[in-house]
C-alpha cells in the first residue's frame, strides 16, 4: 500500500508542475516581455 502512496504523490506532483509549466508557456505567449506579466510566476 505504500508503494501505491508514493505513486500517488508522485502523479499529483506530475500534474502540478505540468500545470505550472503550461501556464507559464499559456502566460508567454499572451503576453510578450516588457508587459506585466507579475501575476504568471509560480
Amino acid at each position: 500500500m505504500a508503494g501505491f502512496n508514493l505513486y500517488k504523490a508522485n502523479l499529483t506532483k506530475t500534474k502540478i508542475a505540468n500545470v505550472n509549466f503550461e501556464g507559464t508557456v499559456f502566460c508567454k505567449t499572451v503576453m510578450p516581455s516588457g508587459e506585466d506579466n507579475s501575476g504568471c510566476k509560480n
